[in-house]
């Protein structure tokens, strides 16, 4: 039977759909129950386009996903660097063309009965992809990460007065700094030397390391604090290192309140940009919410989802941030009377919504067996191309093997061409990009170079023996 709509709770705006909010919460306990929901959802045209979205997905996993039309391969650049921008599956992208194709239909039809229970849905999938009930946090749509963080952050910021503290990392994601000094009113950021990152065996070194460079980092922050704030990465993006998030969220939040114990709350936010679509099973959202403590989960859906870009979420913990997480970054319609912050979230104005309709599709064409043998193909892929890098540089691994991410490789550059480029990653990526027509991203670290690579469906051992021997010839004279 039908969950009964909450009392007071009518949709916002002018949209002729049932309100979103009760959508959102009708029988959330069974999401997994599709034509339960459509039946209640009462919408006429709903039929054929989930008829049409999955023969879309079907046509496309019934064949190798590597055997996609990926418009990467037709250009003239070798592309070893899905991990930055991501490079969406054709069939995603017919996907998101279909739904543009169905707004300029009948516009209004699109917006004002169509556009939510799809929505939505997309909400549902993912809920149920990721093993985590509504009762248990809610699922925001965002077009990406970044807006994200800042709607947490801004969010905490505002929650109380009183003086708030932001805890990060120096191998934190670039923008991530600027968004905690531009919300915060202090910033710790922990060294985390590359050394001490090649030499760590496994996680309880990390953990180990941490806890004792958080606390000599604290020494000048032990004041009276509305609020801390720890900024955890589950796979960073400068360092391609995979963190042990669970055991560091108990951990350092165990620290925290030891070491600032005027700290009225802590919270942990984990920067997920790289980990939804990084393995194929699901990312253990529910086990860092209930097991681990964290507040907060974040993600891109263009990055290893390979959805189009403009699709990233937020799953966060309503017993602890329920009461913090009270706005939007956009306060539109859904900003009324008995609606959450998932509902509010939904509307953001005359937008191209097709990549968060995406989602619903994304969902189905990971669940496959060809997903399944695609993840392995390219771990697979990632293992023989570090490997064949490593020995025709005679370079050794960067790190430990269980801190390394399935996909994403950091490989040290031959000595002589960190030397040759005086250790300036931006030149050796520039010589890489004009001279060699290789797109891959190079780090300065620790005083040398290394390049991180991707393994994505798309890609073959040729595209990193060609990114060998670019490096390779740095500073030789052609014959």
């Amino acid at each position: 039977m039908a969950a009964a709509p909450a009392a007071g709770v009518a949709q916002f705006g002018s949209f002729f759909n049932k309100p979103v909010e009760v959508l959102l919460r009708y029988r959330n306990e069974s999401d997994d129950d599709e034509d339960e929901y459509w039946q209640y959802v009462e919408l006429a045209s709903a039929k054929k386009i989930r008829a049409d979205l999955a023969n879309i997905v079907a046509k496309a996993t019934a064949r190798p996903l590597a055997d996609a039309a990926w418009a990467v391969r037709g250009g003239k650049f070798t592309f070893v660097n899905h991990g930055a921008f991501g490079c969406a599956l054709p069939a995603l992208l017919e996907v998101a063309e279909y739904w543009r194709r169905v707004q300029q239909e009948q516009p209004l039809l699109f917006f004002d009965r169509i556009l939510f229970p799809f929505l939505v849905h997309s909400v549902r999938r993912l809920r149920r992809f990721l093993s985590v009930p509504a009762p248990l946090g809610d699922v925001l749509l965002f077009p990406n990460a970044t807006y994200a963080l800042n709607c947490v952050m801004k969010n905490i910021a505002a929650s109380s007065t009183g003086a708030h503290l932001c805890v990060i990392f120096d191998t934190t994601y670039g923008s991530v700094k600027k968004m905690a000094s531009a919300y915060y009113t202090d910033v710790v950021k922990v060294a985390v030397p590359m050394d001490a990152m090649r030499a760590w065996k496994g996680r309880s070194d990390v953990v180990a390391y941490l806890e004792t460079a958080l606390v000599a980092a604290l020494q000048d922050h032990k004041k009276q604090y509305a609020s801390v704030t720890l900024c955890l990465e589950a796979i960073s993006s400068n360092t391609a290192m995979k963190w042990p998030v669970g055991p560091l969220a108990v951990a350092l939040r165990r620290c925290l309140r030891r070491e600032v114990p005027g700290a009225e709350r802590v919270y942990v936010m984990v920067d997920a940009a790289h980990e939804l679509g990084m393995t194929a099973a699901a990312p253990p959202v529910a086990e860092y919410l209930t097991a681990h403590g964290v507040d907060a989960w974040l993600t891109n859906a263009h990055k290893w989802f390979a959805c189009p870009s403009g699709a990233g979420l937020l799953i966060f913990n309503p017993t602890t941030l329920g009461g913090v997480m009270k706005r939007p970054l956009v306060v539109s319609h859904g900003d009324a009377a008995g609606q959450s912050l998932g509902s509010m979230a939904l509307w953001h104005g005359h937008v191209d919504y097709s990549a968060w309709l995406v989602l619903a599709s994304a969902v189905g064409v990971w669940e496959t067996p060809a997903a399944r043998i695609a993840h392995a193909q390219m771990a697979s892929l990632a293992d023989s191309a570090e490997a064949m890098l490593r020995d025709a540089w005679g370079v050794p691994s960067a790190y430990a093997a269980s801190l390394t991410p399935p996909l994403l490789r950091l490989v040290p550059v031959p000595a002589r061409v960190s030397a040759f480029f005086k250790g300036n990653a931006d030149a050796l990526q520039n010589h890489l990009h004009h001279q060699h027509a290789i797109e891959c991203p190079v780090k300065a670290l620790g005083g040398a170079l290394y390049v991180r690579t991707s393994a994505f469906v798309y890609n073959v051992l040729a595209d990193y023996k060609r990114l060998a021997a670019a490096v390779q010839s740095v500073g030789r004279a052609k014959v």
